[in-house]
């Protein structure tokens, strides 16, 4: 009798144990609910035809209903290539397939949904194409791989990568437990500390393995989920920049990675080339594990037209980079696999594209970065995606009379004079995110595109100009500012200064005396000029290299600093007017004159810290080192110098 008490006490607490998490679960889902995905979709404000993920507010949501009982609904999945980053929607391919089928059946008839999203892996397209079926897609279009291998992204990162009951527990928690995902999300971002972008501490070959079946699981999921439902579905590899991105991002070339590059330089030129091509051969195999040095020897080889040993090693150095979200080739072979296998229309970018590159390897002829397309390239994928519709007549609704060959779509320049998703803003969200991580080259390249579309853009003349400045091509800026200041009006330039950040500060004021007709100069200036040049000045610090993060300390007329992060900085020197000290209603502030990297100021001098006036200086994920100034001066509590 006591045994059979005992034991249905027991089931009693376990019952009430799981009534309790249940009732939890249901009370956090009425506090955090799990939308799905066609629930958190936000109208386009160009056409209200088209559909997509707003990055930025992800609460948002429109409600999604045909426009009519002919409409045509072309749904798309993937990662920030889909989303279209960083044009948005009507900059991606998705815009492109639109209007293409716009101008075959109608304007107003086709509707198109884009479900990318910056950071999404296949796992997130099965997830939301599982909530979208219900909402009648026509069309679904796959375009993923490039983040199968992200940390986020590996169903249970760390565990569950090694398991497959653990990996399909985590699914189904991750869909039905409130409570999971509340703690599963807490874990991501205030106890997990490897940051997805950058290399982390698994064992990448065997981490990259366990990922790879999940991905061809994924995609019979996604064939699977349409042909029960009579959904036709498209695959399509994924394009990524092997010959101009550098793998280990997260890992600068190292002074023994230069100095093996430049000792490499030295011999080859001083070689003959039949002995030329075996030091650089030799040197692959010597620092077979040394990604960045193996990069700049495939350069070297492509310089003396070994093109094959170049491509294999780029090719090679892409499947084993450590800061892994460019698609690997298993993924995009299992996706020709998977394809093929179950006869899914195919388009293969990458075979595309490589036909179209210089020497088959696709780079910054096609790649805004490692793996997002030019605003030409997501033309071309939506041109071939279109085409592939035409071709199979995809759109079960529509009878054979509808399709045939399809049209000639003309040029990319004619598609962006009527397109209204390629205005300036998206072009120059690219310039500048190239001008912000270093690569002025790059960021040239997109503002010259602006002018090429849209001559009168005073924004990109201004931004070539400092460009210019930063060059060293004085008299080229100054003939770029007068051209565009013939035809603008001082309220514009006006207008234009006022938008500029305060991080931009050094680019304002260059900009400023240009159009005051001075002769400013990019670069660091003597520390005895800058105290003339700024009122109130108290001290000058400079540095020849930062790049790290640090805190600089300024006490009397004695600048110290404490390293923080990554390499410590070298060449530092201060010029002061007068003691930084505590003084009752005056205050610091800190002017960043040159520098890439941001200056924040931490505390103010005062009686408790013994005066000191401390700064954090950031320099930020970018390659290599960097120059800069800083002007201490003092102002009034009240903000008046």
């Amino acid at each position: 009798m006591r045994r059979e008490r005992t034991l249905l006490f027991r089931s009693l607490a376990v019952v009430s144990a799981l009534a309790l998490m249940i009732l939890c679960d249901a009370f956090v889902a009425l506090l955090y609910p799990r939308p799905l995905g066609p629930e958190r979709l936000t109208r386009s404000v160009h056409d209200t035809n088209a559909y997509y993920l707003d990055r930025s507010d992800l609460s948002r949501h429109d409600v999604l209903e045909r426009s009519s009982e002919e409409s045509i609904r072309v749904f798309a999945f993937g990662g920030s290539s889909t989303w279209g980053l960083p044009f948005g929607h009507h900059g991606s391919f998705t815009g492109t397939i639109k209007q293409i089928l716009d101008d075959r059946f109608g304007s107003g008839r086709v509707e198109v949904v884009n479900q990318g999203l910056p950071g999404y892996a296949l796992q997130d397209a099965v997830n939301l194409l599982e909530d979208s079926l219900a909402y009648g897609p026509d069309l679904v279009i796959i375009y993923s791989g490039h983040n199968e291998y992200l940390l986020h992204n590996a169903t249970t990162r760390e565990v569950a990568t090694e398991h497959p009951l653990a990996w399909k527990a985590r699914q189904w928690a991750e869909k039905h437990s409130s409570i999971f995902r509340l703690a599963d999300g807490f874990y991501r971002e205030h106890i997990r500390e490897t940051e997805v972008y950058v290399d982390f501490d698994l064992d990448v070959e065997r981490y990259k393995k366990l990922v790879l079946p999940r991905f061809r699981e994924n995609l019979r999921r996604i064939v699977e989920m349409c042909r029960t439902r009579d959904i036709p579905v498209i695959f399509s590899t994924v394009i990524a920049n092997d010959r101009d991105w550098q793998p280990a991002t997260s890992l600068p070339p190292t002074e023994d990675t230069k100095r093996r590059l430049a000792e490499l330089r030295v011999r080859t030129l001083a070689s003959e080339p039949a002995r030329r091509m075996q030091i650089v051969r030799q040197a692959r195999v010597d620092h077979h594990d040394d990604l960045p040095y193996l990069f700049h020897v495939a350069q070297i080889l492509l310089e003396q037209d070994d093109v094959e040993t170049a491509k294999e090693i780029l090719r090679d150095l892409r499947n084993r980079d450590t800061a892994p979200y460019r698609v690997t080739e298993a993924i995009n072979d299992t996706t020709r696999e998977v394809a093929e296998a179950l006869d899914v229309p195919l388009f293969d970018a990458e075979r595309h594209f490589e036909a179209l590159s210089p020497d088959g390897i696709i780079g910054n002829d096609f790649m805004l970065d490692s793996c997002h397309p030019t605003p030409e390239a997501h033309f071309q994928i939506g041109v071939e995606l279109s085409r592939i519709v035409f071709e199979n007549r995809l759109i079960p609704s529509l009878g054979p009379e509808d399709f045939g060959p399809m049209e000639d779509v003309g040029t990319f320049e004619n598609y962006v004079h009527r397109s209204l998703g390629f205005d300036p803003h998206a072009y120059e969200e690219t310039a500048g995110y190239f001008y912000e991580i270093g690569l002025l080259e790059r960021s040239a390249f997109f503002y010259e595109r602006i002018l090429a579309y849209f001559p009168e853009d005073l924004r990109a003349s201004a931004w070539l100009a400092i460009l210019d400045l930063k060059a060293g091509n004085l008299d080229q800026a100054k003939s770029r500012v007068a051209r565009v200041s013939a035809a603008a009006d001082p309220a514009q330039w006006s207008q234009l200064l006022n938008v500029f950040t305060d991080a931009q500060a050094i680019e304002k004021d260059l900009l400023q005396r240009l159009l005051a007709g001075e002769d400013p100069t990019w670069g660091p200036q003597s520390l005895s000029s800058l105290v003339a040049r700024y009122s109130n000045a108290v001290a000058v610090w400079e540095a020849e290299a930062v790049d790290g993060v640090d805190e600089l300390v300024f006490e009397q007329t004695h600048a110290s600093l404490h390293h923080l992060e990554f390499q410590p900085v070298t060449g530092a020197r201060a010029l002061f007017v007068e003691p930084v000290d505590y003084v009752p209603g005056e205050v610091y502030e800190a002017i960043k004159v040159l520098g890439r990297g941001s200056v924040s100021l931490l505390e103010q001098p005062s009686a408790d810290n013994g005066g000191q006036l401390r700064l954090r200086l950031d320099d930020g994920r970018y390659a290599g080192s960097d120059y800069y100034q800083i002007v201490i001066v003092k102002t009034s509590a009240s903000g008046s110098r």
